[in-house]
């Protein structure tokens, strides 16, 4: 149990007094009362492996204890980023758990502005790094879900298209044979078309044709954009995601 530093109360920052007798502190300002194994070891050691099996609101609260002790605290600083992110590891953010969006992505924010107040120049980089992916993360995200309805009209045009054609292949074939009967031996001697009008219900389908079509590559032109911004995003989450690591394995060589 740590003894030499002031512990304070994660809900108001009022002092916490030792009750030797109830084996709790309790803030003298607010009453919150925090059994002592919360600090048996170090509370760092303690937010660690609790972050590691995904105990994130434990994790939360052993580096939050951390950071009443040492305020520009690293470690402590990045694990409530984690924490908030629901992370246990710098690879989830490669993962479907990287992909925040609303109030997760908003606090992972919040906790990286908090941060980047605290610690040194260098270090307000990483950070900012967290903040840019989480940024892209979430672009990436509404772009996917726009992207998706869009993709699945183009599929039922493009089926209904080839649908459409199917049919005016076929009317157009019938068109020919009943010209070609129609047809008197001088027209077929001069090589002429003849005047057997186009009827309606054809020309009907071939303008249907012509509409889906038309329809199809304006969707093509929406899925184009999408799928433009969903690599964008991609791009730059996975150069992000690259010097996040590069900072960490220079910060934590010995990991």
């Amino acid at each position: 149990m740590e003894t030499d530093k002031k512990l304070t109360c994660t809900t108001c920052g009022g002092d916490l007094v030792a009750d030797k007798e109830k084996h709790i502190y309790k803030c003298a300002y607010c009453g919150v009362a925090y059994g002592y194994g919360l600090f048996d070891g170090t509370a760092a050691d303690k937010a660690a492996k609790a972050l590691s099996i995904g105990e994130f609101n434990d994790a939360d609260l052993y580096y939050t204890f951390v950071l009443s002790m040492y305020p520009n605290d690293f470690t402590a600083l990045r694990g409530r980023v984690f924490c908030a992110g629901k992370w246990k590891w710098t690879t989830d953010l490669r993962t479907g758990k990287g992909e925040l969006t609303g109030v997760r992505a908003d606090s992972v924010r919040q906790r990286c502005d908090e941060a980047m107040k605290k610690v040194s120049e260098e270090d307000r980089k990483y950070f900012q790094m967290i903040r840019d992916f989480v940024d892209f993360s979430e672009k990436y995200h509404i772009a996917k879900n726009k992207a998706r309805p869009i993709k699945e009209k183009q599929k039922i045009l493009s089926d209904r298209a080839i649908d459409v054609d199917l049919r005016v292949s076929d009317m157009q074939r019938s068109y020919e044979r009943t010209r070609s009967r129609n047809l008197s031996l001088t027209d077929l001697l001069l090589d002429r078309p003849g005047n057997t009008p186009v009827p309606n219900a054809l020309q009907s389908a071939q303008d249907m044709s012509d509409v889906m079509h038309s329809a199809m590559s304006d969707t093509q032109k929406e899925v184009m954009k999408y799928n433009r911004e969903i690599n964008d995003c991609e791009f730059k989450r996975n150069d992000l995601y690259h010097k996040i690591v590069l900072f960490e394995n220079k910060k934590f060589p010995e990991n």
